[in-house]
Formats: C-alpha cells, sequence, structure tokens
C-alpha cells in the first residue's frame, strides 16, 4: 500500500498543478464559470414521443464577451470528433442544445491522461452539432419506442458479465445455438 501512495502521489499532485496552470491561463479569457450545472430541455420527436431530458454539464465558462463555452472533463479517452459532429457522441452537442438560446462559442473537451497531462480538443468551428446531435437522439428515441424494434444485447469481449442473465435472449428464443439472433 506504501509503494502504491508513493507511486501515485507524484502524479496525482502533477495532474493537479496542470489542471490549476490550464485554468489559470483560462482565466484571462473567463469573466467566470459554473460547474456542474443543471441542464434540460423537452424531447418531442417526429413521431410524438415526448421526454424531458435533463444532466449536469461539467463546466461552463462565461467569457468575458458573453458568449458561453462548454466543457466536459474526461479522465479517459477523448470522442472521435467525427462521431461528435455526427451525432454519434452527443454530449457536449445535448448540453449545447439545452443551452440553445444562449451564444455558445465553443465546445471543449479536457482530458487528463493517464500520465496525467491535461490537453484540450476544441471544436468551435461546427455551430450544428447542437441540433445534429438533438436530431439523432430523436431518431433513437423513436427507433426504440417502438414495440417492434429490438433491444439487443451484445456481449462484450469478457468471460464474466455480471449483468447478462438480465438479458435472457436465450429464454426468450431470442438467440440461436450458433449465437446469432434468430429474427434477423
Amino acid at each position: 500500500v506504501v509503494e502504491e501512495k508513493t507511486f501515485l502521489l507524484p502524479r496525482v499532485l502533477n495532474a493537479l498543478s496542470n489542471l490549476s496552470q490550464a485554468i489559470k491561463k483560462d482565466n484571462a479569457a473567463t469573466d467566470r464559470y459554473i460547474v456542474e450545472e443543471k441542464i434540460s430541455f423537452d424531447l418531442t420527436t417526429q413521431q410524438n414521443n415526448n421526454f424531458n431530458f435533463y444532466g449536469r454539464a461539467d463546466r461552463i465558462d462565461i467569457l468575458q464577451d458573453g458568449s458561453l463555452r462548454i466543457i466536459d472533463y474526461k479522465t479517459g479517452s477523448l470522442p472521435n470528433k467525427t462521431n461528435v459532429r455526427s451525432g454519434q457522441e452527443p454530449q457536449l452537442g445535448l448540453t449545447a442544445y439545452a443551452l440553445k438560446n444562449k451564444n455558445i462559442s465553443d465546445l471543449n473537451y479536457w482530458e487528463i491522461k493517464k500520465d496525467f497531462k491535461l490537453t484540450t480538443n476544441i471544436d468551435d468551428k461546427n455551430k450544428e452539432i447542437p441540433e445534429i446531435s438533438y436530431e439523432k437522439l430523436c431518431e433513437q428515441v423513436d427507433l426504440y419506442s417502438d414495440i417492434n424494434t429490438p433491444y439487443y444485447y451484445e456481449k462484450a469481449n469478457s468471460s464474466y458479465n455480471e449483468y447478462e442473465h438480465l438479458f435472457r435472449q436465450t429464454e426468450w428464443g431470442l438467440k440461436s445455438s450458433d449465437g446469432g439472433y434468430d429474427n434477423e
């Protein structure tokens, strides 16, 4: 245990130092910031499915020019920019959609890698991301609101899954003996 603490402590201190430096550097353009902000919006799909979508934004910066910068902290790898732009990775886009009446200057991922170096992935070029993310979410809600749409479970590459029994595919006759789906 002592060895783990000795190994991790310098890395954690380095991460905090890097994060602190990045925030100080950013403060020149930031008037103030809000953390863990509750966001929500009503979702109405083309098939008239209505839902209230809600969540929390990691951080919203209010810049000196009055615009907003949305930041999501990532401890793992960053989502692919192509997937963000297409609505396949909708977190930032949906956060921006919830704030759609505001002037949003850019969307950011702040990544703290395993070596604890802080990097940013800024995408301020595509203003359509919020609307695309909303439309993609609506498509998925409509698709899975249809009683005829099955919820397929794909087993992860693991020998053990504590939740697999909840899917009950073999019991319901969805899976064939060869591992494929009977109704495909």
